[in-house]
């Protein structure tokens, strides 16, 4: 097989399209697309550094084409007319790489595009090109990257820059698992200090590979670290790991363990430690939200759930979604795109410490306030590329006008606080599936909370012709004086629509746990010494479920170990109950309560956390 060739495209909207533009251009040259938008670089690129970008992309990936979009093109480059829209880029770029396949200037795919050709209008009509060329790459298979060599399983990669005073820290637990086949690839980004020589220190290990190469992570362009990385890594599960963190020994064994359990999991993620620049625990995180298949992208739309250090990812997932983009939130964005494509697992376990010090690139005060100008930039990318089946997958192939404005007033309330451009986003496409007042006074609320005064005026003009709420709203926005307003929600019987869909899709959908979204959960700790409590938990159990029963009881190990657990539990069992003939009873490693999330308050699971048999035995009686 011929090594693929590399295009590089530079100007505005570049990276905006890249995952779709890139894939669908990769299916149909055997061609990498790589994208750097210098509009985009004013918040992704640090220093104002984007010539050292496109220096260090032209010297990494040595593309075979550039296509500049500007009006200053470079030696040997395609210069194409500048545009604002980033769909025209789009348009223009594909008609532009077709246009080079048919003269022969770029190699073409391994498979002839005699129909795409064919397809595309004498007169150059870029619209109808570039739609051809996407539906011919979603019938198309993804290409797999190229590995040489599938042995070791995993690679844990650590990315380094400057991080001597923790380097010795992260590579003796990164080379510490209780897991066997794996290896540590290690990313030096130009390191200044004595972290090579550190690496160095560790070269006699086989199971160690390092990379080194000329920084660019101090541009703030992460994505392109990392990206060497996972092209370098030669495992099909690959671990992250940042270069100033620890991984605790079972990190990779309970990781793959889950990934060997549910063989279509595309990322497992975890929880862990704080630990300070002397590596003192400070805390612990955990999942902050309890998301579902169904659920994950709104639930990830307003909160970031992925503890990017506890990740694995398979490799198949990155095949599927792409590479990471644009800049230090390159994770959240990465996260986003992946939502409702691939299958996110959680495990209530403490995977790694997370370490915060004066020179953490995402903890510090400027890290955090340039992470979350990023994660808001990506929040409403992602949100204008999809729609809203894609936020609420339980409603897909339903026509009601009304369900889907609710659904678009559901999200849109969910985010107003947090980012009222993007609730805004969300509220026009409710008064585009229904003309309702409720939409336009939302609409009109949030348009005012981000600044845009004759937008809300608008809004609030279309809210007063069916509502007295709307009247004044409208009446106070032209005054310059609103007051606090409330909401519209959406209709009382929403919530119950979508509960009913829910229901009808859960049988191959899982939540965060790896449980199916059909079966009902109950983690429950059961208390030592109190053997009359947990009899009446079990006979409650019993009494209840079948061995059919689409509800499992979660019993933590709490840290004593899956046999002690299940001894104690036989036990308890003896002369009472037949476990055989109750619902299904499971042994998780969870080492504390606090690691678990909240109660969703969902019909498809709770939590009892202080052993309350009462309560267990309540909530049994309730779900018969």
């Amino acid at each position: 097989m011929s090594t693929p060739r590399v295009l590089l495209v530079i100007g505005q909207g570049a990276e905006d399209a890249e995952d779709e533009l890139g894939a669908l251009i990769a299916a149909a040259t055997a061609t990498t697309m790589i994208g750097f938008d210098p509009v985009a670089a004013r918040t992704t690129t640090s220093m104002r550094r984007p010539r050292h970008v496109v220096t260090w992309l032209v010297a990494e990936y040595q593309p075979d084409m550039i296509v500049v979009i500007d009006d200053h093109p470079g030696s040997g480059s395609v210069t194409l007319p500048t545009s604002h829209d980033a769909v025209h880029v789009t348009r223009q770029v594909a008609l532009a790489v077709l246009s080079c396949i048919e003269k022969g200037n770029l190699e073409g795919p391994a498979r002839p595009i005699s129909e795409v050709g064919a397809a595309r209008t004498d007169d150059s009509d870029t619209s109808n090109a570039a739609a051809v060329l996407l539906r011919w790459h979603r019938n198309a298979p993804m290409p797999r990257p190229q590995v040489t060599d599938r042995s070791p399983r995993v690679t844990m990669l650590v990315c380094v820059y400057n991080q001597e005073p923790y380097l010795h820290a992260t590579l003796q637990s990164a080379l510490a698992d209780t897991y066997d086949d794996y290896e540590v690839l290690v990313l030096d980004d130009g390191s200044t200090d004595a972290s090579p020589s550190i690496i160095q220190q560790y070269s006699g290990n086989p199971r160690l590979v390092s990379v080194r190469q000329e920084n660019l992570g101090g541009t703030g362009r992460m994505d392109l670290v990392i990206n060497r990385g996972l092209r370098a890594a030669r495992g099909e599960l690959i671990a992250m790991m940042g270069g100033d963190d620890v991984s605790l020994p079972h990190r990779l064994t309970a990781q793959v363990a889950a990934f060997d359990e549910d063989p279509g999991l595309g990322v497992c993620h975890g929880g862990g430690y704080f630990i300070d620049a002397s590596g003192e625990r400070q805390g612990s995180f955990s999942l902050s939200v309890p998301y579902d298949e169904l659920s994950f992208l709104r639930d990830m739309q307003r909160v970031n759930l992925v503890s990017h250090p506890s990740v694995m990812h398979s490799r198949a997932s990155l095949e599927t979604v792409g590479w990471y983009e644009e800049g230090v939130a390159c994770d959240y964005h990465w996260w986003l795109k992946a939502g409702g494509r691939i299958r996110f697992r959680y495990l209530p376990q403490r995977l790694v410490e997370y370490r915060i010090h004066d020179r953490s690139l995402s903890t510090t005060a400027e890290g955090m306030a340039r992470c979350g100008l990023e994660a808001r930039r990506h929040r409403r990318l992602v949100a204008e590329r999809r729609d809203l089946d894609d936020y609420f997958p339980e409603l897909r192939g339903r026509t009601e006008s009304g369900l889907w404005h609710d659904a678009a007033l559901e999200l849109g309330n969910r985010l107003i606080s947090a980012d009222p451009v993007l609730a805004a986003h969300f509220y026009q496409l409710g008064a585009e599936a229904r003309q309702s007042h409720r939409a336009s006074y939302n609409l009109a609320v949030a348009h005012h909370l981000a600044g845009e005064r004759d937008d809300a005026i608008a809004a609030a003009a279309l809210a007063a012709a069916g509502s007295t709420r709307g009247a004044s709203l409208h009446d106070a926005l032209r005054r310059g004086a609103v007051a606090d307003v409330d909401l519209f929600a959406p209709d009382s019987d929403f919530s119950q629509e979508l509960g009913a869909a829910r229901a009808g899709l859960g049988t191959d959908k899982r939540m965060w746990d790896g449980s199916f979204v059909s079966v009902a959960s109950a983690y429950v700790a059961l208390p030592y010494g109190q053997d009359a409590q947990n009899r009446q938990a079990l006979q409650a159990w019993s009494r209840h479920t079948t061995a059919t029963s689409p509800v499992r009881w979660v019993y933590p190990d709490l840290g004593h170990g899956f046999e002690a657990v299940l001894a104690r539990l036989a036990d308890a069992a003896s002369d009472v109950v037949d476990l055989s003939a109750a619902g299904e009873i499971a042994i998780e490693t969870v080492e504390d309560f606090c690691l678990l999330p909240p109660d969703p308050g969902r019909p498809t699971g709770t939590l009892v956390r202080s052993g309350d048999v009462a309560s267990f035995t309540g909530w049994m009686t309730a779900r018969a």
